[in-house]
Parts: structure tokens; C-alpha cells; sequence
């Protein structure tokens, strides 16, 4: 059985000149939290 893409991947620590890739992740990931439980479309069984 495989994982998610990025699953095993850990990103405190790394940043860029660009983005610190932790505070990223975890702003993308809030967001898809909040878009499941928000349920807009009323997709049945999408939800936290």
C-alpha cells in the first residue's frame, strides 16, 4: 500500500528566498480544513 505524495515529506525547517515551505504547508493545509467542513457544493460524505 502506498502514501500520499509528500506524506513522509517533513518542512520545518526549509525555506527559500521565497517561502518558508512549513508555514505554507500548513496554511494550505487550514484551508482545505476549512473548505471540508464549510462543505459548499454539500458534497454527501465531504466533511471533517
Amino acid at each position: 500500500m502506498g502514501t500520499a505524495m509528500g506524506a513522509s515529506f517533513d518542512p520545518r525547517g526549509l525555506r527559500d528566498r521565497y517561502t518558508n515551505y512549513f508555514t505554507n504547508n500548513r496554511a494550505i493545509a487550514l484551508i482545505q480544513q476549512s473548505y471540508a467542513i464549510d462543505n459548499p457544493r454539500k458534497f454527501a460524505g465531504y466533511c471533517a
